[in-house]
């Protein structure tokens, strides 16, 4: 899927509603109250991701789901003087495990606290997951290729609907709450 290796940023997830408020809600609903809504039906998104996708990036699986870069002794990325003395190797004899963007587990652990940054207006809206704890994802080695924090906070294509389905339900329930019509008498 083009550049990215078949991953999207969850900042670069939007859902989009162009234009004003829908007509069914104008009169009840200004631009600025439909804006909050959309706004604030990307928290249960961050929750979503959270609780269901969070882990899958700290597992081979997810490696290969999201397109991570190979690590030195992985397939596509072999070290001249071996596996054993690559960083794979060293992390499995040591370890027990290569799972990516984990070596100590300050990483796993840290990235648990989030916050969703989430914009909208009229053209349309979009949000950011940031983790606020995990400055280890910022961490680029020299000669690296790799970039954690882009891997640690990607969504693929086949997340991606469900992820759009969590907040269209959202937006939809809130709207379903505007019964009360607004009636002025002079």
């Amino acid at each position: 899927m083009g550049e990215t290796g078949g991953y999207s940023p969850i900042g670069k997830i939007r859902i989009t509603y162009t234009g004003p408020v829908p007509c069914e809600y104008r009169g009840h609903l200004t631009q600025r109250e439909f804006n909050r809504i959309v706004r604030d039906a990307w928290q249960p998104v961050g929750a979503y991701w959270h609780d269901h996708l969070h882990d899958k990036h700290f597992s081979q699986a997810g490696a290969r789901e999201y397109g991570y870069q190979p690590r030195k002794g992985e397939t596509g990325n072999p070290d001249p003087y071996g596996f054993w003395a690559s960083y794979s190797g060293e992390k499995q004899k040591r370890l027990g495990h290569h799972n990516p963007n984990v070596l100590s587990g300050e990483l796993q652990m840290f990235s648990q606290v989030y916050r969703v940054v989430a914009t909208a207006t009229s053209k349309g809206s979009e949000a950011r997951i940031v983790l606020p704890r995990a400055q280890k994802a910022n961490l680029l080695g020299r000669y690296s290729k790799v970039n954690m924090r882009a891997e640690l906070t990607t969504v693929s294509a086949q997340e991606a609907p469900a992820v759009v389905e969590i907040h269209n339900r959202a937006v939809e329930a809130a709207l379903r709450q505007i019964t009360t019509v607004t009636t002025k008498e002079f």
